[in-house]
């Protein structure tokens, strides 16, 4: 890594570039686990039972985990996106444009 400021080390293009390729890697390995999540046989089980008790509790816990592993992804892409417009550019970017 290059110069470090309070912000932390500055990375070099090549740097920017594997981090952006490892970044994106794993954006496509959780978001294949999480469609299989959703397209998983005990999900569509459980969504068109007439739950109660705890196992209701306990399902309703679960989907709104599930929307809020819905709700990082979400962020975490478009992140991602934003990181990769940024690095699109020809000219280096600013500090502006990194934080």
């Amino acid at each position: 890594m290059g110069v470090t400021d309070p912000a932390g080390p500055v990375m070099d293009r090549d740097e920017v570039d594997r981090a952006l390729a490892r970044l994106g890697s794993e954006h496509e390995a959780i978001e294949t686990s999480l469609l299989a999540l959703q397209d998983h046989a005990g999900r569509r089980l459980l969504e068109g039972a007439e739950l109660t008790g705890v196992t209701k509790e306990r399902w309703a816990a679960t989907e709104a985990s599930i929307t809020l592993l819905w709700t990082y992804f979400d962020a975490y892409s478009g992140a991602l996106r934003t990181a990769r417009e940024i690095r699109a550019r020809r000219r280096w970017s600013s500090r502006e444009d990194l934080v």
